[in-house]
């Protein structure tokens, strides 16, 4: 089942007061990123981002997107594991912070039924 069709029948199931705490894996974290744009590898795997059986794939800005369209409140977006890789801490310096979500393998959200909050 595609996640849209998911997280609509689940917003219907939600008590009052319930959320829904996702962590989504991010199609642009710095190591997935590099394999395809640098290396122009888009190879699918057994674990991991590309997942052979993931169905869609998110970056920050359409996991955002996703919630706000079903109509949902986003209560907190926020990226986990980090890479420690120094090259990505450099390109973070130079580009001013403008590719900060590669640093993230996933992306966790909460959020709840009702009109849009804060992300």
């Amino acid at each position: 089942m595609d996640p849209y069709t998911l997280l609509r029948l689940l917003k219907g199931k939600l008590a009052e007061g319930g959320v829904i705490v996702s962590s989504i894996p991010n199609i642009r974290y710095y190591r997935t990123f590099t394999k395809f744009v640098i290396h122009g590898e888009w190879d699918y795997k057994d674990h991991g981002i590309l997942d052979r059986t993931h169905l869609r794939f998110f970056t920050k800005k359409s996991i955002i997107k996703m919630w706000e369209q079903l109509g949902f409140r986003i209560l907190l977006t926020k990226g986990i594991h980090p890479t420690s890789s120094r090259t990505c801490k450099l390109l973070q310096v130079f580009t001013f912070g403008l590719f900060s979500d590669i640093r993230y393998k996933h992306f966790v959200s909460i959020v709840k039924a009702g009109a849009n909050g804060a992300v």
